[in-house]
């Protein structure tokens, strides 16, 4: 062995300081560490990212057994669940019960469409929802619903206690 491969350097554990790593003066964070979005927590950083086409409960509940701890479905259109389309209301907005916490990604441009929307996707029980009002995907780019307009907050619906009532889509 070379002198050099002889040297070992003592790790933190070792010298009795901390396993957290600091990296460019911010501690270094593990996958395993539990952190929260909007006061919902989330009990790792693994996370399922939105799939066009394929983000429905089946697919986030699997992604969750093998280690995401946070899914976000596939774009939704406000559109669809404003009007109580059968199709998103059944299979888009199904959420199963070992999926939480699960965000629901909303699409249009209709500030009164989304905020309606936002009010059955909570009640149908998104612990999340993201609001996207600029996608440029072929699906949401058509001339109504691509206008600019001024963005909803985003997190939890505004008013649950009115999302109850006006859920349509369970």
């Amino acid at each position: 062995m070379t002198p050099a491969a002889q040297t070992s350097t003592p790790t933190r554990e070792a010298a009795g300081e901390s396993a957290e790593r600091s990296v460019g003066g911010s501690a270094e964070r593990s996958l395993t560490d539990a952190w929260s979005l909007g006061g919902v927590p989330i009990p790792n950083r693994v996370a399922l990212a939105p799939l066009a086409g394929i983000g429905n409960w089946f697919v986030r509940l699997q992604a969750r057994r093998h280690g995401a701890d946070w899914s976000v479905s596939e774009m939704v259109s406000s559109h669809a669940v404003h009007y109580r389309n059968e199709r998103t209301c059944t299979e888009l907005l199904r959420i199963h019960p070992d999926e939480h916490p699960v965000s629901v990604q909303l699409f249009g441009s209709d500030p009164d469409v989304m905020e309606s929307a936002a009010e059955r996707v909570a009640a149908a029980g998104a612990d999340l929802i993201d609001l996207n009002m600029a996608a440029r995907c072929p699906r949401c780019a058509r001339p109504a619903r691509a206008r600019r307009c001024s963005p909803i907050p985003t997190g939890r619906s505004r008013s649950p206690g009115a999302a109850g009532a006006a859920a349509g889509c369970r």
